[in-house]
């Protein structure tokens, strides 16, 4: 009986769970979206319909549909490179993440081992770096945690960063 019941009890949080967090845990405010072609992505239950706005406005197509294991993605509109802040929102039924101060243009994705590890920091002219990048405040950076998985994650998301 008492197994019963918690099983239950786990299918709900579990249901809730995936309804909860519409968008990605990738996204987030301060990010910078590749101008001129972007996609969101996220899971819900399956056969959900996840509804999408840019600055309060319903864009088209104005839906996406999550697949057999929940995934859904939303290509947005050409947006073209701007230091104009957008804010995002992602509706799932009465579930929603919203973004905010979300910069189109490009993104360049860095990565390697030991030298991605130098931080500006330990910059030979370190204090001067830091004070001439206060010039560029459209210019952002997300560092993402190092993580290594022997073992497949899908649909889970792979863990965020943060956007400084």
């Amino acid at each position: 009986m008492f197994v019963g019941i918690l099983i239950i009890i786990i299918v709900i949080s579990t249901t809730q769970l995936v309804n909860a967090a519409v968008l990605s845990n990738v996204f987030s405010s301060s990010m910078v979206l590749k101008a001129n072609h972007a996609t969101l992505f996220g899971w819900v239950s399956t056969g959900s319909v996840v509804h999408v706005t840019v600055n309060g406005t319903t864009i088209s197509p104005s839906s996406a549909t999550a697949d057999n294991s929940g995934l859904w993605k939303f290509d947005l509109p050409v947006m073209a490179a701007s230091a104009v802040p957008h804010t995002i929102t992602a509706t799932c039924g009465s579930n929603y993440s919203t973004i905010s101060n979300v910069l189109f243009g490009d993104v360049v994705l860095c990565s390697g081992q030991s030298n991605m590890q130098f931080s500006v920091v330990q910059e030979f002219n370190s204090t001067a770096e830091i004070a001439l990048a206060a010039s560029f405040p459209n210019i952002r950076v997300m560092s993402v945690p190092r993580n290594y998985s022997y073992y497949k994650t899908w649909p889970e998301t792979p863990r965020a960063g943060s956007w400084e």
